[in-house]
């Protein structure tokens, strides 16, 4: 781990993580490397520190060799998809080429406001389901992963996007693929729109519920563990669920790994007005539970654990304790805000399971990102957690 003017970077096989107190859980893919500075440097969000930080590490003689490791793996991952949807290709095998290159393009892996980034294939999953709706009119808050570009192929897309580098991947790519966008600052200078694609970790949601036209439709990715409280929340403002597409989202860690507990893909109609209703409640706690972790040779894997945090989380680290007893490996760990998490490596079981509480997306993510980082290795695999989206009479892919 390496440290310079306040910043921290650490080193994980094909990925740079960067830390920085005002730019945290920045993720870029070791191939970049050789034109990384320059963009680094035109960033409006990432400090001018980086950009030092980097110039030291790209001096002759500190360099990291460019490889395609992380594609490779995407693309096995996308195969591997495309084998348990049957006919997915057949319908959308258009669109799957197009996210498998905008995956190939994204040179910065930052760490996701309230969307995640996804498979290439599950982003064209998404595409074709909301493409084949009603309506011209497409609103999209945070797109990580390029969904909006597949989408203003055929129709209207406006996407509510605040991050300076983000925002200029997504523009330089629409000119490549001759498609327009429209971006807004704010929900304010929103429209309103025929399909509203959110996240349920999304603190503007009720707002942006609030932009469906009446009957129009709002589209929401659900993972666990937002399944129980996403679907109190969408009866409670008046939403009116139509259609469920089940585990069609994969979200896409670091280093071109995937998290097994895919979101499903859940299609409300919005009927009339709106009832304001209290924010979603937040689950009090979930769990990571990984099995075969990558631990061998590591003299302590939970210290390397905490290290990948450090570089990883949204806010300061604040603590960290580890302990040993017998096969059982511990670590407790703290951000600067006070959300935590417990992480439990059992050796000989080969099984490591990790418990955040209170319970915080940011740190959820950051959690499975260090994980894919530090302790991951090809026969690695996060267990899924089923969601708890209970309904009738969902059509199903």
């Amino acid at each position: 781990m390496r440290f310079l003017q306040g910043t921290n970077v650490t080193h994980w096989g094909h990925t740079l993580g960067l830390c920085h107190p005002d730019s945290p859980g920045i993720f870029v893919e070791t191939r970049w490397l050789d034109d990384l500075e320059s963009l680094i440097t035109s960033g409006d969000e990432v400090p001018k520190q980086l950009a030092v930080l980097l110039g030291d590490l790209l001096a002759p003689g500190d360099a990291y060799p460019v490889d395609n490791k992380t594609l490779e793996r995407m693309a096995e991952l996308d195969r591997l998809y495309l084998g348990w949807v049957p006919g997915l290709w057949q319908r959308c095998g258009g669109l799957i080429t197009g996210a498998q290159r905008l995956a190939a393009s994204c040179r910065i892996h930052e760490r996701p406001r309230h969307a995640l980034p996804s498979l290439p294939a599950s982003t064209a999953h998404r595409a074709s389901v909301i493409a084949s709706l009603d309506g011209e009119q497409i609103l999209v808050l945070d797109d990580p992963d390029g969904l909006s570009l597949l989408l203003a192929q055929n129709k209207a897309v406006t996407v509510v996007e605040t991050n300076g580098p983000r925002r200029r991947w997504l523009e330089s790519q629409a000119n490549r693929c001759n498609v327009r966008l429209t971006f807004v600052e704010s929900l304010a200078d929103a429209k309103q729109a025929d399909i509203v694609v959110v996240s349920p970790s999304d603190p503007r949601l009720f707002e942006a519920c609030a932009l469906a036209r009446p009957g129009g439709i709002l589209v929401a990715t659900v993972h666990p563990p937002w399944g129980k409280v996403w679907k109190a929340f969408a009866t409670d403002i008046g939403l009116e669920v139509f259609a469920s597409h089940r585990e069609v989202e994969y979200v896409l860690l670091p280093g071109g790994r995937v998290f097994d507990a895919a979101g499903d893909l859940v299609l409300h109609q919005r009927v009339g007005t709106l009832t304001p209703t209290r924010p979603l409640e937040m689950p009090s706690t979930y769990w990571l539970d990984i099995d075969s972790p990558a631990h061998t040779g590591l003299q302590n894997p939970c210290e390397h654990l905490a290290d990948a945090l450090a570089g990883c989380a949204p806010w300061p680290e604040a603590n960290r304790s580890l302990d040993r007893v017998g096969e059982r490996d511990a670590l407790w760990w703290s951000a600067a805000h006070a959300s935590g998490l417990v992480a439990e490596l059992w050796r000989e079981r080969q099984r490591l399971l990790v418990t955040i509480s209170p319970f915080s997306p940011e740190l959820s993510f950051a959690a499975m990102a260090a994980v894919s980082l530090s302790l991951c290795d090809d026969s690695t695999r996060f267990r899924a957690h089923h969601g708890r989206w209970q309904m009738q009479n969902l059509s199903t892919e």
